[in-house]
């Protein structure tokens, strides 16, 4: 018995096995598996993630308190649970950090 797949099927197998790099829409991971966000991007970080983020990213805890990170290189402790939220007109690197502990 032989076994034929159709070329359309080999076509959509084919593509599904190739790594693909995620779109501008999704938050990016480095190595670290640090989040880095973008504009107009949010997460819920869980205890023991990290986000970077660019200038005036908005840190809101669980339970209520925010802070807007100003200034680059700066390094912001936040729980599990914060939500992290990039404005859609945020412009600059993403170099400060948020540590969920």
């Amino acid at each position: 018995m032989k076994f034929v797949l159709p070329l359309a099927l080999c076509a959509v197998i084919a593509s599904t096995a190739v790594p693909t790099k995620q779109g501008n829409g999704f938050p990016q991971f480095d190595a670290d598996h640090t989040i880095t966000l973008s504009a107009g991007q949010s997460v819920i970080l869980a205890s023991g993630q990290k986000a970077k983020v660019p200038y005036g990213t908005t840190v809101s805890q669980p339970g209520g308190g925010s802070a807007m990170l100003n200034g680059h290189g700066n390094k912001v402790n936040a729980t599990g649970g914060a939500i992290v939220s990039v404005p859609v007109d945020a412009a600059g690197s993403a170099d400060n950090t948020v540590i969920a502990k």
